[in-house]
């Protein structure tokens, strides 16, 4: 972002294999300015020393405060205990700001050296962080909902979001999905790949992140809708040519093999031989399935544990009823219909 009135530009990286595992940068000027783009040199060796696996940028646009280094933001807050060592940055104005500066200075052994929003959001998240023992995160999330009066999400950062600020190439020799065009991270379990019937071999399975690939559900609906629709394995019944059951049985084919892709089973007859017949011949036509251009679906649970995937942390209070799961076979990834 450029703008006139911009003051400081900076950012935070993280990396944990760096001594400093939160290093911080900035500087007084604009974008152009602080980063050195106009010096492919300086900038470059900028991103090499700051290089991490993941970053939080801030470009200050003061309307309050000095408007020397100090105030650039991030603020980074060391710390010994690596769960307390974090970096913060804030865009906005706290309506309550005075209140909650007051309230903050009446604590012991407080106090600010800036009159900023962003430091008095900063000490209080320190404040809650006072304990010995790392924090809930869910509990940490209403305290500090309940401290502001709104509405806190924390999102924390997975495998997936790790790869895809790195980048890289898949299987398929193309660049990985998740850092090319997926907006989105879709939930991928095991019972997708059996749903296509594929070999459950985990080196097949796993992308680059270590968890199971993001493509395993661009087309598992169509499996769903096909397999759903054409007859089961081991189904017996009669075929288009056989009118009112003129063969005399219970059923003249018995299905020993569906193919998806061709929309097409492989029956045996009772005269023992075997016949091809695709979904136009039984007279099955499919609904369109549209494509997943965004990584918006989600079906079934993750393969990642629910502390680790990157969605909010739901708040847990007195007042707020705990949704209870329901347990039962599901059907086609959906949840079964309420009785």
């Amino acid at each position: 972002l450029q703008n006139r009135g911009q003051l400081a530009a900076g950012f935070s990286t993280f990396h944990p294999e760096r001594e400093k595992l939160l290093d911080t940068y900035k500087q007084i000027g604009t974008v152009i300015e602080a980063f050195r783009l106009n010096h492919q040199a300086k900038y470059d060796s900028i991103m090499r020393e700051y290089a991490g696996r993941a970053a939080i940028g801030h470009v200050r646009y003061a309307t309050c405060g000095a408007t020397d280094r100090s105030y650039a933001q991030p603020f980074e807050r060391h710390h010994g205990c690596k769960w307390k060592w974090f970096s913060f940055a804030f865009n906005g104005q706290l309506a309550n700001f005075d209140e909650l500066r007051n309230e903050l200075l009446t604590k012991s052994d407080y106090h600010l050296t800036r009159n900023l929003d962003t430091e008095v959001i900063m000490h209080a998240l320190s404040y809650e962080l006072r304990s010995d023992e790392r924090p809930d995160l869910s509990e940490l999330n209403a305290a500090l909902a309940a401290h502001f009066g709104t509405r806190i999400e924390f999102r924390r950062m997975a495998a997936r979001d790790e790869t895809k600020v790195m980048t890289g190439v898949g299987t398929c020799g193309r660049e990985l999905c998740c850092s090319s065009w997926l907006d989105k991270f879709s939930n991928i379990s095991i019972r997708m790949a059996k749903e296509q019937d594929l070999p459950l071999n985990q080196s097949k399975l796993t992308g680059v992140c270590g968890r199971l690939k993001c493509c395993l559900i661009y087309e598992l609906e169509t499996y769903q809708e096909v397999k759903g629709k054409l007859p089961k394995l081991g189904d017996t019944f009669h075929i288009p040519s056989c009118v009112s059951g003129s063969c005399g049985t219970s059923g003249c084919a018995t299905t020993q093999g569906v193919n998806v892709v061709k929309e097409s089973i492989v029956v045996g007859m009772v005269d023992g031989t075997r016949k091809e017949l695709t979904a136009k011949e039984l007279g099955v036509t499919f609904t369109a399935i549209p494509a997943h251009t965004k990584g918006v679906g989600s079906y079934g649970s993750d393969e990642v544990p629910r502390q680790e995937r990157p969605t909010p942390i739901t708040e847990t209070g007195d007042g707020q009823r705990k949704r209870r799961r329901r347990r039962g076979k599901r059907r086609g990834g959906r949840g079964a219909p309420p009785s």
